[in-house]
């Protein structure tokens, strides 16, 4: 009898959770409020039915965000299935499963992202520097950005975007002075302003560079162990060649046919 009144509890909670999800204060509603009240391992199974859910997308990708900053992997089985979702701009669930993953320290979407920061064309650079690197953080999103300070780096990018364009995106040693103050705030080293940009002002520049260079160089022993890691990760042209071909989780609209 005590089995049977434990498979009805259960039955009867995910029988509830459709009501949850889907009533005028439901799936919204019910991941704002996970959302806003910071995720927790008891919310498994209202994480569960998000992902067969296709409404409130936006809050869900909220929450996986959240799932990829508790450094807890308790989410990584959940969070791998969904990394063949696509969504819209903003609302890209495989997207962000990608990105919590990374954080977490699983390796293929670390791998991935190094590629993209690292060899993608000039668009994907600029979006996995602006938007990507300062969510992951930690020692591997340090590690690539310091390497666009070295004096000898040379961009010379796998994909390239279509011709034409009227945007241009930073070099990738501005793109690094641009996000580094967002990851490593305690340096105390400003970002660049806008102006120096554009008018790719060295007489600005170049004292920045140097000044992230010797912070890194001099912390090195104690933020190289700012989780994830770079461990393992290689960003080869072959290797990212591999991989660029068969990441999902940037868009493919802007480049020209390889």
């Amino acid at each position: 009898m005590r089995k049977m009144a434990q498979i009805s509890s259960v039955l009867t909670m995910f029988l509830s959770l459709p009501l949850a999800l889907g009533q005028k204060q439901g799936s919204g509603f019910s991941l704002r409020g996970i959302y806003e009240r910071g995720l927790q391992r008891s919310d498994l199974p209202m994480f569960l039915q998000a992902t067969r859910s296709s409404s409130h997308v936006a809050y869900f990708v909220d929450v996986i965000r959240q799932a990829g900053g508790s450094s807890d992997p308790f989410w990584i089985p959940y969070l791998r299935p969904l990394l063949n979702r696509k969504g819209n701009p903003g609302n890209d669930v495989g997207g962000a499963a990608q990105l919590a993953l990374a954080k977490l320290g699983e390796a293929q979407p670390l791998q991935e992202i190094a590629c993209e920061a690292n060899l993608g064309s000039a668009r994907i650079q600029d979006q996995t520097a602006n938007d990507k690197l300062p969510y992951v953080g930690g020692w591997f999103s340090i590690r690539l950005l310091a390497g666009w300070l070295d004096e000898g780096y040379k961009y010379e990018a796998i994909l390239q975007d279509k011709p034409g364009g009227d945007e241009i995106f930073p070099a990738p040693q501005e793109l690094a002075l641009m996000t580094l103050p967002k990851i490593l705030n305690q340096a105390q080293i400003p970002p660049p302003l806008p102006i120096w940009i554009e008018t790719r002002n060295q007489e600005k520049l170049a004292p920045l560079r140097q000044a992230w260079r010797e912070w890194i160089s001099n912390n090195e022993t104690s933020i190289n162990k700012l989780p994830p890691s770079m461990g393992g990760i290689d960003v080869s042209r072959s290797t990212c060649k591999r991989v660029l071909a068969h990441d999902r989780h940037f868009d493919r609209s802007g480049l020209a046919r390889e």
